[in-house]
């Protein structure tokens, strides 16, 4: 009777909805477990050094202002290098929590350039009062102190001086750091050369900020996966299997860091002016398990066509049970496919998930549809599904337009099909 093929589709329907809220279940798993790896990360962080930024060197030249009521205030002038340069090699090192794999780097900075500058300089200072220069010092601004693993050492004018731990005082939004103190004499203006020699550790992403006049930055590093961030681009990079070379190039006219580094606020923004590269992991499971959970909506409407196919075509009737057993079935593809690329590459566990989902439901349909050439041929169309749905997950740049591809060819196969269906 009519009634029972509506109640029938109605059911299947409803078993349709089923399936696709415990996709949706499936979808939030994904989504824990990504947050959860997110989570070790913030505790490595904790006990290691975490992201590393490193703005400077700054020259920091204090005074005080007497006023002829003998009320005094402390004053800084703060000037940046007239040329800096900036050179490093990253040395990747994997680390291991529980299922998750962490990468750390290790560095050896080197900045190199010089100030210039001349007396008198644009300091306001009262009618009456006196200015007296205290002493100066040179400053560089590194983001976790934990990451210095060795004393820095610090050159000026050819001479080494003694490093002290802290910023100096100065509000930049960039917590660690280190300085060293010069002689007062150097408030008389001129050319001096610096040198700074720094070892950093960090987590993930390194970044500086180009504080020159004139910043040049060359950095090498043996992971071939690099993802350049921030403000500007390097001018010029080359990527190779066995790591990348980049070179940034920028000027004062390019940035606001004289404009930031001005006024009782001074640097305030600094942090947010940096440009850096993030090592990022070439394959993130977590991402293409997410990403291939939304196909599973397409898997579940292709197998239930097939079934309504065969029903009408092949006269055979098939229990609204079976339709959700073999819905069932897709599914916990998905959720093994999760568990096993925690574990494995995820090729590989792409590979196991749906060999072992192609075998168990071939051999279910079997004796669903009553026919090896039909089971063959389901079997055949789902491993060609899963095939190019892998495709689509690894392109992501046309991941798009093969996926609007295939569900034109689906759809155009479906129509031919049921052409004739009364």
């Amino acid at each position: 009777m009519p009634w029972k093929g509506i109640l029938k589709f109605f059911v299947i329907g409803f078993l349709g909805l089923m399936l696709s809220i415990a996709l949706v279940l499936v979808r939030e798993t994904v989504s824990e477990r990504s947050q959860r790896r997110e989570q070790v990360y913030s505790d490595m962080a904790l006990t290691t050094a975490g992201s590393q930024v490193v703005a400077g060197p700054f020259l920091v030249l204090p005074y005080e202002v007497t006023t002829s009521k003998q009320e005094s205030s402390t004053h800084s002038e703060i000037i940046l290098p007239r040329d800096l340069v900036m050179s490093g090699r990253l040395q990747t090192e994997k680390r291991y929590r529980s299922l998750y794999e962490i990468l750390l780097y290790g560095t050896q900075v080197k900045l190199e350039g010089s100030f210039e500058f001349a007396e008198p300089r644009n300091i306001s200072v009262p009618q009456g009062s006196t200015l007296r220069w205290l002493e100066p010092y040179l400053v560089v601004m590194v983001q976790d102190n934990r990451g210095l693993t060795r004393i820095p050492v610090v050159s000026w004018a050819g001479k080494n001086f003694e490093v002290k731990p802290g910023n100096g005082g100065l509000s930049f939004g960039i917590d660690g750091g280190f300085h060293s103190d010069l002689p007062t004499e150097i408030v008389k203006g001129g050319t001096f050369a610096f040198a700074v020699d720094l070892s950093l550790q960090g987590m993930q992403t390194f970044s500086w900020v180009p504080v020159g006049e004139k910043t040049r930055v060359k950095l090498e590093a043996d992971w071939p996966h690099p993802s350049f961030q921030g403000r500007a681009l390097p001018r010029e990079h080359e990527i190779t299997k066995s790591g990348f070379e980049a070179v940034w190039e920028s000027t004062q006219f390019s940035s606001n860091i004289a404009q930031l580094i001005q006024g009782s606020g001074a640097g305030t923004g600094l942090q947010n002016q940096g440009v850096g590269v993030r090592l990022v992991q070439p394959v993130d499971v977590y991402l293409q398990a997410e990403r291939s959970v939304k196909y599973g909506f397409l898997f579940i409407a292709v197998t239930f066509g097939a079934f309504l196919l065969f029903e009408n075509l092949k006269r055979l009737s098939i229990h609204p049970v079976q339709y959700g057993l073999v819905g069932l079935a897709l599914v916990l593809f998905y959720v093994l496919l999760l568990a096993l690329s925690e574990h494995i590459a995820f090729v590989w566990a792409y590979v196991v998930a749906g060999l072992a989902s192609m075998g168990l439901l071939g051999f279910y349909v079997r004796y669903v549809v009553q026919s090896w050439k039909n089971t063959v041929m389901f079997t055949g169309v789902l491993g060609i599904l899963y095939a190019v749905v892998y495709g689509i997950l690894m392109s992501e740049d046309y991941a798009l337009l093969y996926g609007a591809c295939l569900l034109f060819v689906l759809l155009a196969t479906a129509m031919v099909a049921t052409r004739r269906v009364k």
